[in-house]
């Protein structure tokens, strides 16, 4: 019978160890870099901080110039799983160090593949709905009306396959998150 090598950013060694998931724990963990051999090649794992969850890893194939995202950048509305660490924020910060690496095409962890270019402007559709959300915050928008007035349709996710997803789920740490941002941005604005 054939085993399975389970490899895991350092981050989620605890989610394994504590959880009732049916399976090996990890055998192998990462910080944020590491390889491994596979069929003769150098795979490269990268964890470039916190986005969709706090143990994102984005798998690279440099020989041929490809990347598996995971659930990062999925084809539709990103997700940002606060519970399990995520940040809107740090999202971004992750997708531009993706952006130097050297690949032609992205593999989501759901729908078609991306090219370079979709995935750069993904990254701006995501700037662009985090803005949205902090001037919804800003003026004063309750959480509970943020996830129906945020607008979508020119980002191409007002119907996508994940954005229910998004709604029913992220709003509330979106939200959350923003406020926070806000609220730094002042004190910042204060001490100067």
């Amino acid at each position: 019978k054939l085993g399975a090598t389970v490899v895991v950013n350092d981050s989620l060694r605890d989610a394994y160890d504590l959880s009732q998931r049916e399976g090996p724990s990890p055998q192998v963990t990462f910080g944020n870099f590491g390889t491994i051999r596979l069929g003769g090649v150098t795979v490269e794992m990268h964890h470039f901080g916190t986005g969709h969850t706090r143990g994102d890893t984005f798998v690279y194939f440099p020989d041929l110039k490809v990347v598996h995202t995971g659930d990062v950048a999925p084809e539709g509305m990103p997700t940002f799983d606060y519970k399990d660490g995520a940040s809107a924020i740090g999202w971004v910060s992750e997708m531009y160090d993706l952006l130097k690496l050297d690949f032609d095409w992205a593999i989501p962890g759901h729908g078609r593949l991306l090219t370079k270019d979709e995935i750069r402007q993904y990254v701006k559709n995501v700037e662009t709905m985090n803005a949205r959300m902090k001037e919804l915050v800003r003026t004063g928008v309750p959480v509970e009306e943020a996830g129906k007035r945020l607008k979508l349709d020119d980002l191409g996710w007002a119907r996508s396959a994940s954005t229910q997803t998004f709604l029913a789920g992220s709003i509330p740490g979106y939200y959350a998150e923003m406020k926070a941002v806000i609220e730094k941005e002042r004190k910042l604005g204060a001490i100067r």
